[in-house]
């Protein structure tokens, strides 16, 4: 589910609970092409195509865009590359 969450950024919420292990996450993440700007270890802020998405242990997805549709597509993404890392 994707919702808004402040004016420039919106929410991915998995709908069924789910534990991301943000350390293999963040490999993967990388060796798709993402950058990673950050790791605090229960989550990690990553670019892609100039957009900044955040990625919480508790499978939350922050994307910084205005545009809805642009922000459920990035999530989607970091979801099917991360597949391996969730629990």
């Amino acid at each position: 589910m994707v919702k808004t969450c402040e004016a420039e950024a919106h929410d991915a919420i998995p709908k069924t609970l789910i534990k991301v292990n943000i350390e293999k996450a963040l490999a993967l993440l990388k060796s798709a092409g993402y950058e990673e700007i950050s790791d605090a270890g229960v989550m990690c802020v990553i670019k892609h195509d100039n957009l900044e998405s955040s990625l919480y242990a508790g499978g939350r997805v922050l994307v910084k865009t205005a545009d809805s549709q642009t922000a459920e597509n990035e999530a989607k993404n970091i979801f099917n590359i991360i597949e391996d890392a969730l629990s």
